[in-house]
């Protein structure tokens, strides 16, 4: 029984696209951050996070990821704080985006942003106010573990 080559072809794609997803994973660096309430230093969550801190590692972010383990994220480091504007184009699985000030401060949670593929258009999910750290987790893990606005990020860089 012979294959058409488009099957060949799509399947090929799609292996290629997981396989180059796996490989930006291990290239980046890693670091835990935890969610903390200030008033009691209470740790609210923990996430083994890969560090996108590049132009290219922040636009390509969890893009084409089939899924997302529970106990991992990624954490977009900016250099200064300023209005952020994230999108889920080409982003597999929904996510929280979980925006934070200069200080770490958490200042915008988007819960349960959908994915969005070619055709549709993308909306944009914007900080409110200043941000300079954003720390994207699978959806339901910010109401999950009762992150609120003013909870503090905290990481240290490998």
């Amino acid at each position: 029984m012979h294959l058409p080559a488009r099957v060949l072809i799509t399947v090929f794609l799609g292996l290629l696209h997981y396989h180059l997803s796996l490989v930006q994973a291990a290239d980046l660096p890693r670091a835990r951050v935890e969610v903390r309430r200030p008033d009691t230093d209470v740790v609210l969550m923990v996430i083994d996070a890969e560090i996108a801190t590049t132009g290219d590692s922040r636009t390509r972010g969890l893009m084409e990821r089939p899924s997302l383990p529970a106990d991992r994220g990624m954490l977009f480091l900016f250099e200064t704080a300023q209005p952020l504007s994230f999108w889920m184009f080409n982003t597999l699985i929904p996510l929280d985006m979980i925006f934070a000030n200069a200080q770490r401060r958490i200042t915008t949670i988007h819960a349960a942003v959908p994915p969005c593929r070619p055709p549709t258009r993308c909306p944009a999910y914007a900080s409110d106010g200043l941000a300079q750290f954003v720390l994207e987790v699978n959806a339901g893990t910010a109401a999950k573990a009762g992150i609120a606005i003013g909870d503090e990020m905290r990481w240290g860089l490998p």
